[in-house]
């Protein structure tokens, strides 16, 4: 017979196990990996972005899993979520991703199938495609150029005729307005 007290008590961590057993860790990948993906989707709106995204916060959490001092289920997502908004914070930042845990790990990523693609962002391509055309023409070219062809941010200034400042300035104010505008249909 149940306790009330076992009912309540949470799961235990997949990722304290993993840190004597590597297997753990494919169950919490695999417990977590949607979850963490459509937390980047619903912020970037961009399929491709949110599973590099996923990608390099599971890479980490590979790498700093014996830095996790959590014992349960919900512990460990807050734990795993916090290193998410990290990469999504030091994306935004940057205008860019960050590899370094992938490449510590030597762990390469195959592109994303159509299928894959279709299933995380099918949704979305409406609205953002209507998002970036509402916006002025000197912010639409900044993002298109720095998101959407992934120039560095030396040459969308050049594109531009604008110093690199000023063309981060651009594509950091283009990211806000999609945010304020694509977040605002989302509620």
């Amino acid at each position: 017979m149940r306790t009330a007290t076992s009912v309540l008590r949470p799961k235990p961590s997949l990722l304290a196990q993993s840190q004597s057993d590597p297997d753990a860790f494919g169950v919490f990948y695999d417990a977590y990996f949607d979850r963490v993906v459509h937390y980047f989707v619903r912020r970037t709106r961009i399929p491709e972005t949110a599973f590099d995204l996923a990608a390099e916060t599971f890479a980490q959490a590979l790498e700093r899993r014996h830095q996790f001092r959590g014992s349960n289920a919900p512990q460990e997502a807050s734990w795993l979520f916090a290193i998410a908004h990290t990469q999504l914070v030091r994306y935004f930042r940057s205008g860019a991703l960050e590899h370094s845990a992938l490449s510590r790990l030597q762990i390469s990523l195959p592109p994303l199938s159509a299928a894959e693609l279709e299933r995380l962002g099918g949704e979305l391509e409406g609205e953002l495609a209507e998002a970036v055309a509402a916006l002025p023409t000197r912010l639409r070219q900044a993002v298109r150029l720095r998101i959407l062809e992934e120039h560095s941010y030396a040459d969308v200034a050049r594109a531009l005729g604008v110093t690199e400042d000023a063309a981060r300035q651009r594509v950091s104010r283009a990211l806000e307005r999609l945010r304020l505008t694509i977040g605002s249909q989302a509620t």
